[in-house]
């Protein structure tokens, strides 16, 4: 998967990766234009407990903040990496499935179990890293069986 974007530009077959908001489902004129970076972040958070709204996500990260600064990064750094690093930069998801939040609330939720569970130290950080990027795997994977279905 991670060597999809290197196929797509040297060879002349392409392997398509897409995400389970269809380009037939979705009306392009309704699409976003651009990728907003805070509102796909916040709206990550904001999925964990089934909420809509980047300014909702601002709140509940305000008060995640307030009881442990160390979940608080977690959550952050885990819709952060899966919704802009793996989402936009290696995998260029269309933006309502970025914006929407869809990609970030897995991941950060994951990380910041990690973070609860065990004492934070730096190999704890490479391992969250490393559940961000599976749980991305895992969650398209899941959502192209679910769409095929």
């Amino acid at each position: 998967i991670f060597c999809a974007k290197c196929w797509n530009v040297d060879m002349a077959t392409q392997v398509l990766i897409k995400g389970p908001a269809l380009d037939s489902l979705l009306d392009p004129e309704s699409a976003h234009a651009t990728y907003w970076l805070h509102e796909s972040v916040l709206n990550g958070i904001s999925k964990i407990f089934f909420v809509e709204g980047a300014f909702t996500g601002f709140f509940i990260l305000l008060g995640i903040l307030f009881c442990s600064r160390i979940i608080a990064a977690s959550l952050l750094a885990g819709s952060l990496i899966s919704s802009f690093v793996l989402g936009y930069v290696v995998f260029q998801e269309n933006h309502w499935y970025l914006d929407s939040g869809y990609a970030g609330f897995n991941p950060a939720l994951c990380v910041a179990g990690i973070f609860f569970y065990l004492v934070p130290s730096w190999k704890l950080t490479g391992l969250g890293f490393f559940a961000i990027v599976a749980t991305v795997i895992v969650q398209g994977a899941v959502d192209v069986v679910l769409g095929i279905l």
